[in-house]
């Protein structure tokens, strides 16, 4: 109480300077620490790991890339699942859990289509990449809607009304982005406590395509320009 009231030092203080006095190091007087307390305090924080939520904006994702995204995942898996020395089904969630679960965990949040078009998952409490279990969770669901899917797909428009109920999970769960404006959060999302952000760290796919598709356009046009003057 006498060093909380005359000094200022609360007990962490006074544990130091009696720590000290039991090395025979004489500390200086513990008036002369007082000023001391506050840059202290400060270099404590700096360095103090915390486990406290943080919130930090980040650039919205366009829903094309997100799209673009699943769609590179979900046909990769797809393949993977149609090489048939397995049951489909069980294919597709060994592939799908591999590919969104273990390589984004191990690649800083990007699955391949995520690195193909610039983007990456992190945890939208820490603003860090997702732990295994937040991982799990988040593509727990959106995986066995994505299997619906796929199977509704092979069926085709031969049972139309099968097919449909079949994607419609995976459009519920997708759709729900488009009710969150701040963070674009599908269900799956909102689970798995995750949000996807924009990254520089990525293949560029997109652009790398307008830019081929724009010199393939302006060449066709200076041809065309050209049969015209012949």
């Amino acid at each position: 109480d006498f060093f909380e009231s005359e000094v200022g030092f609360g007990t962490n203080e006074s544990h130091l300077y009696f720590h000290l006095l039991s090395y025979n190091i004489t500390p200086y007087p513990l008036c002369a620490f007082a000023p001391l307390r506050e840059t202290l305090d400060k270099l404590t924080s700096m360095y103090e790991y915390t486990n406290k939520p943080t919130r930090r904006r980040f650039p919205k994702v366009p829903y094309s890339r997100r799209i673009g995204a699943f769609a590179i995942d979900f046909t990769t898996v797809s393949l993977f699942s149609a090489l048939g020395f397995a049951p489909f089904w069980l294919l597709f969630i060994l592939g799908w859990l591999l590919l969104r679960v273990v390589v984004v965990e191990r690649n800083k949040g990007q699955s391949l289509g995520r690195w193909a078009l610039d983007m990456k998952a992190i945890d939208s409490r820490f603003n860090r990449v997702p732990g295994l279990v937040s991982l799990a969770k988040r593509e727990g669901i959106v995986g066995f809607a994505a299997l619906l899917g796929a199977i509704g797909l092979s069926i085709n428009f031969h049972n139309g009304m099968t097919m449909l109920l079949l994607i419609s999970p995976l459009l519920a769960d997708c759709g729900v982005a488009f009710t969150d404006e701040e963070l674009n959060q599908a269900l799956h999302d909102r689970i798995g406590e995750t949000i996807v952000v924009q990254t520089r760290r990525g293949f560029s796919l997109d652009l790398r395509l307008k830019r081929l598709w724009g010199k393939f356009h302006a060449e066709a046009q200076r041809r065309g320009e050209g049969e015209e003057v012949d």
